[in-house]
């Protein structure tokens, strides 16, 4: 793997042109490795969907490029070499397999045999005080009624986990079903008409990413489009610095603030240092509330909305600054009630 994301930064030396047949001869078994990417390399591996239909005009063309990875060989396995050729057929099938899907679909004038529900909306929220990541997304399910057959035959969202990458692989959290009247009253905000769940099976400090997708009654899944292509932390460590340090959600909503019982007025400062002082100050300049972190753990701390005088503030721009032994950092917050 490391190889071949190598050679779309390097092509130039794989051409008999600039390299002679026993350069690359080496090149290609491993000889000269110079070119292939150093083990503290992180590969990111990237892929687009596009998510269709779309409406051509008269003689308009496109163009469809076809990429897959060699299916059912995992990284470690890769690594061993000549032993894991064996396996690359199936990646071969698979390829062959989806350009002749994507010919069929042309010569069926790209239209659609079926359609799954679309993806919802995604919003991931790390919840620190909780030591837990929420994930809520807007209700597609209501009202839904399939484009082809007319009916609603909506079903279940299915809700993903990896802590790997965003392409996975991943892992099957949970399926909540709508007609399910447990699902319903456990997983559903009437009040935002979102549904909403606390992810609390995890590590702390560790990354994750997260996909929901929609089914229908006949079994057909949507893509995984919503995964975050960054990963979300529940508790980060410490920072070394304060030169990263941010707050979210800013700008503050009540109905887009943590949907998190407990924690709905919770305003966050993250990639903190082990040990600073955070200060919130009114657009005038008043200071009124000072928080004192000092933790080798955790680079959060939490806001509750609350004034050194017990007070809540009313809706406005706030500056808040950050001083701490290894540098300072400041910055505007913006709460709408």
């Amino acid at each position: 793997m490391r190889f071949f994301a190598q050679l779309l930064n390097n092509e130039k030396y794989f051409t008999l042109t600039s390299s002679s047949a026993a350069d690359l001869y080496r090149i290609l078994n491993g000889e000269n490795s110079t070119l292939q990417a150093k083990e503290s390399d992180r590969l990111s591996p990237f892929m687009l969907m596009g998510v269709g239909p779309y409406d051509l005009a008269a003689n308009e063309t496109i163009k469809i490029v076809l990429a897959e990875a060699v299916a059912g060989i995992s990284l470690s396995e890769a690594m061993k070499g000549l032993v894991s050729q064996s396996k690359l057929p199936q990646g071969e099938d698979l390829l062959i397999e989806s350009i002749e899907r994507a010919q069929a679909l042309y010569a069926n004038q790209y239209a659609m045999r079926y359609l799954p529900p679309p993806a919802p909306r995604l919003e991931i929220i790390p919840v620190p005080e909780n030591q837990s990541i929420t994930l809520n997304w807007e209700a597609v399910d209501e009202g839904y009624l399939d484009p082809l057959s007319g009916e609603d035959d909506f079903n279940e969202y299915r809700i993903y986990r990896s802590s790997i990458s965003y392409i996975g692989p991943f892992e099957l959290l949970r399926s909540i079903r709508p007609s399910r009247v447990t699902d319903k009253s456990r997983y559903y905000d009437t009040e935002k008409r979102k549904w909403v769940m606390e992810d609390k099976s995890i590590s702390l400090g560790a990354g994750y990413f997260y996909a929901v997708t929609s089914i229908d009654k006949s079994n057909r899944e949507s893509g995984k489009t919503n995964r975050n292509q960054t990963p979300v932390y529940a508790i980060r460590e410490p920072a070394a610095n304060a030169l990263n340090v941010r707050v979210f959600p800013n700008p503050f909503r009540i109905t887009s603030g943590f949907p998190v019982s407990g924690a709905e007025n919770s305003i966050v400062w993250t990639n903190l240092p082990a040990e600073c002082t955070v200060r919130i100050y009114t657009s005038n300049g008043e200071l009124i509330r000072t928080l004192q972190h000092n933790s080798t753990v955790s680079g959060e701390e939490t806001w509750d909305q609350l004034t050194d005088a017990r007070q809540r503030p009313a809706p406005g721009i706030y500056f808040w600054t950050v001083a701490s032994p290894v540098g300072n950092a400041q910055g505007t917050l913006l709460i709408i009630k």
